[in-house]
């Protein structure tokens, strides 16, 4: 039950913010190296069996988003700790890049299938197991959310297994 209240607060978080979004003005400049590193001490916190390290070869840039953007963040983390069945290892790296700030998410999880890859943020997907009790809803807000900050969000294989969702943030200016 614990993991359904999570589940349902998120959701009602996610839903307060695309609405906030949906308003003129709403995003701006946020200074992500400080999301990040609360992030990941937090997943810490809440996923003691996961290793999680975080790289940030960045100068804490400032990109274009919300305040709420620790939301991607946490989802991201909870979905790469949350769908493997072993110790998750999970790897937050940011990186600049002209214009944009890069951030990967990569895990040693079972991955997502290359059918799967096209419809993983589409809203209604709930996992890849019959077991998974996901509302369908986080990876759609994710995409939803990097879309109004006018930035990409995509998932591929990570090498030697699992996924890395990358998120391409812009900078201002």
């Amino acid at each position: 039950t614990a993991a359904i209240e999570r589940s349902a607060d998120r959701i009602d978080e996610a839903a307060a913010e695309l609405t906030r979004l949906s308003r003129p003005g709403g995003t701006g400049p946020i200074e992500l190296s400080a999301v990040l590193e609360s992030c990941v001490a937090d997943a810490r916190e809440r996923y003691p069996h996961a290793e999680i390290d975080l790289v940030d070869d960045t100068d804490g840039p400032r990109v274009i988003a919300t305040r709420r953007a620790e939301n991607l963040f946490e989802h991201l983390l909870a979905t790469a700790v949350e769908h493997n069945d072993g110790d998750p290892t999970v790897e937050v790296s940011a990186t600049e890049r002209e214009g944009s700030v890069v951030v990967r998410i990569a895990d040693d999880g079972p991955g997502i299938p290359d059918e799967t890859k096209d419809t993983v943020f589409r809203r209604g997907n709930r996992g890849l197991k019959e077991s998974d009790i996901g509302s369908g809803f986080g990876l759609f807000f994710v995409d939803a959310m990097m879309d109004q900050y006018g930035g990409e969000v995509s998932v591929a294989d990570n090498d030697p297994g699992g996924s890395v969702f990358t998120l391409v943030f812009r900078r201002p200016g």
